[in-house]
């Protein structure tokens, strides 16, 4: 034994010191002890000699009070040899053994044990979704805290002590010797008694490390999802269901019955962890296989076991259907049953296992060319096609702030959140009509978290109704029957024990059954969202142990793009079978399984097949393949959402009272005549008197994607370096080679390319979508304009989306939707890519914004709150994400007059870092017209001085055969050859013979370009040195569409206009506007006074832009235009410090034409911290032109 000094700390309690002594006179005990002694000590003696002492004596456990410390106390899942029952509530179990019965921890990696520290502290632990260490003692102590309904339970034998959290199934902390006890004291005093019962454990589990996605597990489902096919595929005699009627493999089935198989079994071992079915279930049939050679086949085995699961526990994923057909060999079963007893399903929390399922949804089975079986990209999820997992911090934010906000009125969502003036408390009887959708529900993770958010709020609910029943039942204890109100608490009473009964033991299903709902094109997202949401169920299943039937029910597959609006008048002609389709939904969630089960199933999927074909009619002049396109049909699907024919719940007359009183535990009895007569619907229910069906909440983070083919892409599954690796001509001669490789790859290219094609000519010739706007067709706008015309009257919509929903010139007529049919309840902008590498999504560049929209349909209102984060250095990590939420300072309330007068029309908003920006914002724009004022019109247009007209001229790409790099003809500028003030920032590199550009090219160069003209660059990001930069290009120029040029200004107004657009002031504004292009809307949205000659300022301005511009003699002819005199050498400004004087002269005067403060100026200088850094020379540098600024005073 190692007798190092125990690191006493300097100072301690007294508490602490008698612990200390106390553990050295243990551990030299049991030092003095021989081999032999030790290996002869029974369990009871090591319980009474070291384990009690270490308890009571060490960590004050109160082991002398029979009532706190129990020895072998009988329970329902066995009996623990020693249960510890704190005053503060809860068990913690603890099961013992004798000397040399425990194992020391080892780690497995790369196949060799690694023997880890004497003491395994919490932060080295990530969460094992896969474990290979747990040992049957173990499991056994888990077990009997997790089947007892607790949290804590503890394996020891004094020489070892493990600490496991058995909610989780997961180690939190071991003492790998006594040793160990002292070394680490601080961590076993956590364990004190005085300690747990403040919480002390919670906080030891929740420094377990944890990652967004399980890398172990996600490995072991793509593996398995693999060799499950190959062996399918290997027993062609016994499958031939697998065969399609032309003799090829049916891809489709294949997928389908390897994921049904996989899930069914997932379910069975997440069944077995949260004791739903009995532990080892699997594991005994696999035994007996293994054992004996002349028992059922593994396959017999699990059909059977499967039969019976569909008729224990009703669900859809265990009912008969092709999966069922399918004959899996030993040798694949065998070892698939094995490695899932490495998984436990209690240690991977809902978030991280719904993360790794969207993970595995990027990848699909396939064949290669060789037709071999392969995993490759899943296109149809692809997050440009919509499936890169959804960070856990945003789905919490959004579904705290659309479900949660709607449950508890508050302004996070949160229970405890500040009130929402105007906004109450729901109560559970508010939730009969609750329905909350995600239109493209992936793996499930927002419903997952709603799931977590309604369990919550019912759990509350249930706390509630138990105390009024406790109030209720005394104050009838203390009142005369004959007393008045006597009578009305009576029917109260009852009342909260009727709801009471219906919620406590019920209510996963309820949630599953009638509160979330999921759609999504892909069959296997659809089945894994479901499955996903069976194991929650099963986590807080109280006492109904029957999962909810919810597949192909409430989470469907389907096109939630394509089919009939809800409101689409034709439904009128299918009344009768909508109202069929709502009874027999009702019916079924109603009636257990059995025959009657059975015949109500037939009838429905026979009712929705009728349907869905009679609905799918119109759509056969759209679409040449129904099949891929999946039409949805709202109502068809959900009627109970969507029309009246289902009846509604029973109100709840208690309901109301908890509205008018607050606090549910404390409300006095009795309840007034009046109070019963108001219903839930009158008290929670009445903004929705707009529109009363459709759904109340809906989330998510729908596809991103671009409704157009893309070849890249497509290929980039077979050579992932396509799509942005290789050049634009390795890319098609890539393309070319694998074509010729496999001529079907381009045949299955062209039949996707038609979808697109006839998907984007459906969206444009329908009345589905009237708010697309301009530009490309994208299914993040298609979802918004859709879902959005789902919600009913005051219901949310929570959605993560690009940020361009709230920049973009093509997103207004969403913009005006959200603003004009209800109001924007919160806004977040933010960058992906943040300081020190991190990103919220790993998979895309991390210059892309995102935003988070919550958005409420009905009223409307005049301002919303809005927070932007998109500077890199200033986007709070994920980790911070909710801490910069909470932060007031963060916020901006925008104003729609303000929107209006910063973009009249765009509507877009303009990125604001703080209040103090929007503030100066306002001040700019309340005095001077935008410079797309005036553009082409008559009358008041006329009355402008001048006018910017902004042009493009050559296309980079589609016009790159005009060009040449022999320096014949005419220079061709591209934006990089440009800085501010300066047109020879770097030299030409393409030249356009002026004769071919006439005879080949669009002629808008022509008339103008013997001038010297205005440009600036288009490309340019808002986290740059500098964003607006602009410059007068010498005549005998053209320009590419990096750089955008003004034909509408010359001369001593072109100067005026360069002036302003280089200076610091006008900078500031359109880098709260932009992402990565300075486009021409933008532009057109800038504030410029419209000065002209004669006017000290407009002078001067132009006075300086000449001297920074004309320093060439290709300037010579705006020279003499603009100051009247030759140009010489000496006209312009070379000299760096000249220069810089001089700029800093035109930002000086800029500012004080817009009517800024010193200190309002100063601000504006200090956002851009690449120009000023904090350090001498970037301080100089800033007061140099703040001295600037007051010698114009």
């Amino acid at each position: 034994m190692d007798d190092a000094k125990d690191p006493t700390p300097m100072a301690v309690t007294p508490e602490e010191r008698r612990a200390r002594e106390s553990l050295a006179r243990l551990i030299d005990d049991y030092d003095k002890l021989t081999g032999d002694q030790r290996a002869d000590m029974t369990e009871a003696s090591v319980v009474r000699q070291f384990i009690d002492r270490l308890m009571g004596d060490a960590l004050g456990w109160p082991i002398k009070d029979p009532q706190r410390y129990k020895y072998e106390l009988h329970t329902g899942a066995g009996c623990p040899d020693i249960t510890l029952i704190p005053e503060a509530g809860g068990r913690i179990y603890v099961e013992t053994k004798r000397f040399g019965m425990i194992k020391r921890l080892e780690r497995i990696a790369a196949g060799t044990a690694d023997r880890l520290s004497d003491t395994v502290k919490p932060a080295q632990l990530a969460l094992p979704g896969m474990a290979v260490d747990r040992t049957p003692e173990e499991q056994q102590a888990i077990n009997y805290a997790f089947g007892n309904d607790a949290t804590w339970a503890i394996l020891t034998n004094f020489e070892v002590l493990r600490l496991f959290n058995a909610r989780r199934d997961w180690l939190v902390l071991s003492f790998e010797t006594p040793f160990a006890y002292r070394h680490d004291f601080d961590l076993l005093w956590q364990l004190a008694y005085s300690n747990l019962i403040k919480g002390s454990l919670d906080a030891l589990s929740n420094q377990r490390r944890t990652e967004e996605v399980d890398r172990d597990y996600l490995g072991f489902i793509n593996d398995w999802r693999e060799r499950l096919a190959r062996d399918l595929l290997s027993r062609l005699g016994q499958n031939r269901w697998l065969a399609r009627d032309d003799g090829a493999t049916d891809l489709t089935a294949l997928r389908a019955v390897v994921q049904r198989t996989l899930d069914r079994l997932v379910v069975a071992r997440f069944a077995e962890d949260h004791l739903v079915v009995p532990p080892g279930t699997l594991r005994t049939f696999y035994e007996v296989r293994k054992s004996n050679p002349y028992s059922h086949s593994m396959q017999q085995f699990l059909d059977n076991f499967f039969r019976r699961f569909d008729e224990q526990h009703n669900s859809a994923l265990f009912a008969p259907g092709l999966a069922d057909q399918a004959s899996f060999s030993d040798e694949a079963l065998l070892p698939l049953i094995d490695k899932l007893y490495e998984a436990r399903f209690r240690a991977m929390p809902a978030d991280i296992l719904g993360n790794t399922y969207e993970q595995y949804l990027g990848k699909t089975l396939a064949f290669d060319s060789s037709g071999s079986i392969v995993s490759r990209d899943n296109l149809e999820t692809r997050k440009k096609q919509g499936s890169y997992y959804t960070p856990q911090v945003i789905v919490r934010y959004i579904v705290d702030n659309s479900l949660g906000r709607w449950l508890y009125g508050t302004r996070d969502g949160k229970p405890d959140g500040e009130p929402v003036e105007g906004e109450l408390r729901r109560i559970s009887a508010d939730l009969a009509d609750l329905r909350v959708l995600d239109s493209a529900c992936g793996s499930g993770s927002f419903l997952i978290y709603a799931y977590e958010v309604l369990a919550r709020f019912y759990e509350s609910e249930i706390a509630r109704l138990e105390a009024i029943i406790i109030a209720g039942t005394e104050a009838l204890s203390q009142q005369n029957p004959e007393a008045p109100g006597y009578v009305e608490t009576r029917i109260a009473l009852v009342q909260a024990q009727t709801e009471l009964a219906r919620i406590r033991d019920h209510y996963p299903r309820l949630i599953l059954e009638s509160h979330l709902y999921g759609v999504d094109l892909d069959p296997q997202a659809a089945e894994i969202a479901v499955v996903n949401l069976m194991m929650r169920a099963m986590e807080r299943r109280g006492r109904e142990k029957r999962p909810p039937l919810i597949l192909n029910q409430n989470v469907k597959v389907g096109n939630a793009l394509v089919g009939m609006r809800p409101d689409d008048p034709r439904l009128a002609q299918h009344a009768d079978a909508l109202r069929q389709i709502a009874d027999l939904r009702a019916r079924l969630v109603r009636t257990p399984h059995g025959a009657e089960h059975d015949r109500i199933l037939s009838d429905l999927d026979a009712a929705s097949a009728a349907l869905r074909a009679a609905l799918d009619e119109p759509f056969k002049a759209h679409f040449s393949d129904l099949e891929r396109v999946r039409p949805f049909h709202w109502a068809a699907e959900f009627p109970e959402v969507f029309t009246d024919f289902t009846t509604p719940s029973p109100p709840d007359p208690l309901s109301h009272a908890v509205r008018e009183r607050g606090d549910a535990a404390s409300a006095p009895f009795p309840l007034t005549t009046g109070e019963l007569a108001r219903t839930p619907t009158q008290a929670g229910r009445g903004e929705r008197g707009v529109r009363s069906s459709g759904f109340t909440i809906i989330v998510g983070n729908p596809p991103w994607e671009i409704v157009k083919p893309d070849l890249r892409e497509f290929y980039a599954q077979f050579d992932p370096k396509i799509e942005s690796h290789y050049t634009r001509a390795q890319a098609e001669a890539r393309i070319a080679e694998l074509q010729a490789e496999d001529p079907a790859r381009l045949a299955l290219y062209t039949a996707g390319v038609k979808v697109i094609e006839e998907t984007a000519a459906y969206v444009r010739r329908t009345d589905d979508y009237t708010r697309q706007g301009r530009g490309d067709t994208a299914t993040h706008k298609l979802f918004l304009e859709r879902t959005y015309r789902l919600l009913r009257g005051g219901g949310r919509i929570g959605y993560l989306v690009p940020s361009g929903i709230y920049t973009d010139l093509g997103t207004k007529d969403l913009r005006e939707m959200l603003l004009d049919e209800g109001s924007i309840e919160s806004l977040i902008g933010i960058t992906n890519g943040v300081s020190g590498g991190a990103a919220y999504f790993a998979e895309i560049h991390r210059s892309f914004k995102i935003a988070l929209l919550i958005a409420r349909h009905g009223a409307s209102s005049d301002s919303f709150p809005a927070m932007f984060k998109i500077d890199p250095r200033d986007a709070p990590h994920p980790d911070n994400f909710l801490t910069a939420v909470n932060e007031l300072s963060n916020w901006i309330v925008m104003r729609r007059e303000t929107i209006e007068r910063f973009s009249p029309e765009s509507l877009s908003l303009m990125e604001f870092k703080s209040r103090r920006d929007y503030e100066i914002a306002e001040k700019i724009y309340d005095r001077h017209p935008l410079l797309g004022e005036g553009r082409g019109a008559e009358g008041n247009g006329s009355a402008l001085p001048w006018t910017v007209s902004l042009t493009r001229e050559f296309d980079m790409t589609n016009d790159r055969d005009l060009f040449n790099q022999r320096s014949e003809g005419l220079p061709l500028y591209e934006g990089k050859m440009i800085h501010q003030f300066d047109a020879f920032y770097k030299p030409p590199q393409y030249w356009i013979s002026e004769d071919k550009q006439n005879r080949d090219a669009a002629p808008t160069a022509a008339p103008v370009l013997r001038h010297a003209r205005l440009v600036f660059r288009d490309i340019a990001r808002s986290t740059d040195e500098r964003t607006l930069i602009a410059a007068v290009i010498p005549p005998n120029t053209f320009v590419g569409n990096t750089a955008i040029v003004d034909n509408g200004t010359s001369g001593k107004d072109m100067l005026f206009v360069l002036s302003c657009l280089n200076s610091y002031c006008v900078d500031h504004l359109i880098r709260y506007k932009i992402a990565a292009h300075v486009n021409m809307f933008y532009f057109y949205q800038l504030p410029l006074p419209r000065l002209t000659v004669g006017h000290p300022t407009f002078d001067a301005l132009a006075l300086l832009a000449a001297r920074l511009t004309c320093t060439r003699v290709e300037y010579a002819d705006l020279w003499r235009e603009v100051m009247g005199s030759a140009w010489t050498e000496s006209s312009g400004a070379t000299d760096p410090a000249e220069r810089q004087r001089l700029r800093d002269e035109i930002d000086a005067r800029v500012a004080r034409l817009y009517g800024l403060a010193r200190d309002e100026f100063d601000h504006i200088l200090g956002t851009f911290p690449l120009v000023f850094p904090e350090n001498d020379a970037g301080r100089a540098r800033r007061a140099a032109l703040l001295a600037a600024y007051d010698g114009l005073g």
